[in-house]
This record gives structure tokens, C-alpha cells and sequence, in this order.
């Protein structure tokens, strides 16, 4: 008698947006998969929005989540720390950049894995990787079950429980650096429906760089809807007090736009806004999205580069399938996502690290003497909306002749910027030379190098 072989099992450790892409396409193609979330159903994910390109969706294979579920992106200003100037952040069409409601965009990812046949276990928070010698063979419930699986795909986010448990072998990094993490404070305040603003009507969102002179961000972003989400971020943490002084600054600012009527109650929350990790796969176990830190480092926003993580790691997975799920036969994800994306989050990391710790009133002479519209244009082009450099870096060259004059009268910075730059491009060169065949030297090599081309603040 033919007994027929069961499906590989996979086992979905958190609704991360890259987790659900992945267990979509795993689930048709004919796994087993079961997703454990901590969350209750219809309560999955922050209870806010993030932006995210129209495109992301068509390019992964995903139908559009329901049109309750967005609304358009909003136009932003960029403010200087001190004298404040704003620049406009070049926006983009309608209909091609959206905010999208968290929540309802995890339970249209639900929506989708069940009916590509996977399970989900709702209030079943994953406690600990189950592991033989150096192979991980499954993972422990906190209620004490213990679930076996040929794969552990960890979508739990920057505060993964897994991570820190995988075997050393691997050389996963396990903890992050004071400057990898911004604390945030994120809350939702009813909007004056009165207000209009008096030039550019589309742009109604202010993006503070190093607001009231801290390494961080702030921003106050309107939505269509009539509310102002505010968040403050800070590298190296905040007290309470200094977020409510910068609250306090933040109101005032906007005192023709705000109510004090709370939409959604702040929280404190850790955002990412590091480079990708140096290495995210090991046998049976791989890190998609935020577990891995696959987010804009600037922002931490990383919706898009989840899902797209998702589909990579999804058809590496199905290329393998009926094969053991090894460091090995999973290290062609690795090498997608850095050829993709990972490279240029590294420039973008330098260049982050190299701004939000600039003195104030250095990057309040950036603002006014140096920064034009095309330089901003193509320096955003680049970071978010996918510019080619090429087109980049000649629309910044075209538009250099009064900024270059401002910076030769500073040969100091000059020269400055100059070292951040090499650095940035060296960073890209390194992340671009992650080896494409699986060779443990080699790779313990590039992932050496590549941690050393970050320079973090001593």
C-alpha cells in the first residue's frame, strides 16, 4: 500500500507583514502552515496607520486590501532643528503612496492565508525555539505545547523572543547597539476641520529633523481624515518629561490644527531604524520584516520591504521544496533581499547616523544656505521611491553650483560630508558583496566586514 508523504510543515511565528506574504505562497503551494499570533483576532499589528506604495501589492501577488482600509499618503514639509525652515518633500501622485490602517491590512493578510489553507492560532504567543544540536526542529508554546516544523519563519518584530535563542553557529545577531533603536512616543489627536493651510493646501505634515535639538525626529502628519498623528522619536531613549516638553512644543506649533481630542491614546514603542541584520537564516529557521530589521532606517517604516522580504523567502522556500531547510538551501533569500534592498539601507543608515547626530544649528545652515528643492527631490527619490542613483546623483550634481559655493566656505564640512559619503558608498559596496554561494568562512568574513562598515556613535 502507497502511503503518501505528508507536507512540509511551517510554522509562522507572528503576523509580521513579511511572515503572512510568505505563509500566502506557502500555503498554496501546498505546505502545511500554521501562524501562532499573541494578539487577538481583529486586534494584530499597532492601531494606527503607515505609509506604504500602491505597487508593493501588484509586484507580491497580493489583491489590495479594502478601500476603508487607506486613504491617501499625506504631503510632508521637512523643518530645521532651530530657525525653522521648511523644505517640501517632494510627494507623489494620487493613488500611488497610501496610509494604510495596520490592523485592517493584518486581517486582510488573515483573510488570505486562510484561504490559502493555512492556520492561525490567535492568543498563542510563541515562547522558545525547540533545537537539536544546531538545527532548529520547531518551537515551544508559552501554554507549553510543543510544535515540530521543517521551517520557523520569525515574523515577531524587533522584539522577537526567537532571535536571541538561535544557536551561535549562525551568527544571528542576538542584541542591538544603543543607536539601532528610536524610542518612540506615537499618538492620534482629532483635528481642527477649520483648517486650511495657507500655501500649499496638500501639504499638511511637518517632519521636525532633530527636534528641539535631540538626536531624533518628530512629526505631526494629517490625514484625510481629520486626525494629526504625532510621534517623537529619539535615538538612546527618552524620559517622560522630555517627551511632554516636546509634546508641549509640538501643540504649540500646531495650535491652529490640533484638539486636545484624543483619536487613538499615546504609547511608548521601539522602532528600528537600523541596517539589516548581517545574517537572518539558519537550518529550519529564517527572520523576515522587522525580526530582521528590514526597515527604512531612517523612519523604521518597512511595510514594503516586508512584503516584498516575504515573497523572497517564499519562493527560495518553494524551490527547496521537498528538500531539507537548511542555512544553505535558504541563503539565496539572504542574497535577494541585499541585492534588492539591503544595500541601500545601508547608505541610508550612514547617512542617517552621520545627520541625527549633527549640532543643531550645522543642520539649520544645511537648511538655508545649502538644501535646494531638486537636491531634496533626488535625495528622496533615492531613499523612498526607488530614483535610480544614477538619476539621482546627476539631478543633485545639476543643481550643486550655489550649494557647493556655501560649502567650500566651510572646508570643514566640506570635508566632513565628503568622509560620510565614502563611508555611505562603502557601506553599499560591502552589503552588495555578500557572497551568492553558501560558504561559512566567507560568509563569516562579509558579515565581519560588514558590521564594521556601520560606524556606530562610540
Amino acid at each position: 500500500m502507497a502511503f503518501k508523504k505528508k507536507p512540509q510543515h511551517i510554522v509562522v511565528a507572528g503576523m509580521g507583514q513579511g511572515g503572512m506574504v510568505a505563509a500566502i505562497y506557502l500555503g498554496k503551494a501546498g505546505f502545511s502552515v500554521d501562524i501562532y499570533e499573541q494578539a487577538k483576532e481583529g486586534e494584530v499589528s499597532h492601531p494606527w496607520t503607515d505609509d506604504t506604495p500602491v505597487a508593493v501589492f501588484e509586484r507580491c501577488g497580493i489583491p489590495m486590501p479594502p478601500k476603508e482600509a487607506y486613504v491617501q499618503k499625506s504631503n510632508w514639509y521637512w523643518v530645521s532643528p532651530g530657525k525653522p525652515r521648511r523644505l517640501k518633500f517632494p510627494g507623489t501622485a494620487p493613488g500611488v503612496e497610501i496610509s494604510i490602517d495596520r490592523r485592517m491590512l493584518s486581517a486582510h493578510f488573515a483573510s488570505l492565508a486562510k484561504e490559502a489553507g493555512c492556520k492561525i492560532h490567535y492568543e498563542t504567543p510563541v515562547k522558545k525555539l525547540m533545537t537539536s544540536g544546531d538545527k532548529i526542529v520547531g518551537v515551544e508554546l508559552e501554554n507549553g505545547k510543543k510544535v515540530s516544523a521543517d521551517l520557523v519563519i520569525d515574523a515577531l518584530g524587533i522584539n522577537s523572543v526567537l532571535r536571541p535563542q538561535a544557536p551561535a553557529k549562525w551568527g544571528i545577531p542576538a542584541h542591538e547597539a544603543d543607536d539601532d533603536l528610536m524610542l518612540g512616543y506615537r499618538a492620534f489627536f482629532k483635528m481642527n476641520p477649520n483648517y486650511v493651510p495657507p500655501e500649499y493646501p496638500d501639504y499638511r505634515a511637518c517632519m521636525y529633523l532633530k527636534h528641539m535639538g535631540g538626536a531624533g525626529l518628530s512629526w505631526c502628519n494629517v490625514s484625510p481624515n481629520n486626525t494629526m498623528d504625532m510621534l517623537i522619536g529619539r535615538l538612546y531613549g527618552m524620559t517622560e518629561a522630555d517627551m511632554e516638553e516636546m509634546k508641549k512644543d509640538l501643540f504649540e506649533r500646531h495650535a491652529d490644527q490640533l484638539t486636545d481630542e484624543v483619536v487613538i491614546p499615546g504609547r511608548f514603542i521601539k522602532i528600528g531604524t537600523r541596517y539589516t541584520l548581517c545574517k537572518f537564516v539558519a537550518d529550519g529557521y529564517a527572520l523576515v520584516g522587522d525580526s530582521a530589521f528590514m526597515s527604512i532606517p531612517l523612519t523604521g517604516c518597512g511595510i514594503e520591504s516586508s512584503m516584498d522580504a516575504g515573497v523572497y523567502l517564499a519562493e527560495t522556500v518553494i524551490a527547496n521544496k521537498g528538500h531539507e531547510m537548511n542555512a544553505k538551501s535558504l541563503w539565496p533569500y539572504q542574497v535577494k533581499f541585499f541585492h534588492k534592498k539591503g544595500a541601500l539601507f545601508a547608505l541610508i543608515d550612514v547617512l542617517k547616523r552621520w545627520v541625527l547626530n549633527l549640532d543643531g544649528d550645522l543642520v539649520d545652515w544645511v537648511f538655508y544656505k545649502v538644501a535646494s528643492p531638486k537636491i531634496v527631490e533626488s535625495i528622496s527619490g533615492m531613499m523612498f521611491r526607488g530614483m535610480s542613483p544614477i538619476i539621482g546623483v546627476f539631478n543633485i550634481l545639476t543643481a550643486l553650483p550655489f550649494s557647493l559655493a556655501q560649502l567650500f566656505s566651510k572646508p570643514s564640512i566640506l570635508k566632513e560630508i565628503g568622509g560620510v559619503l565614502k563611508a555611505g558608498i562603502h557601506a553599499v559596496l560591502v552589503a552588495f558583496k555578500v557572497p551568492t554561494k553558501y560558504n561559512e568562512q566567507k560568509i563569516n568574513e562579509w558579515a565581519a566586514e560588514y558590521e564594521a562598515a556601520i560606524p556606530h556613535k562610540k
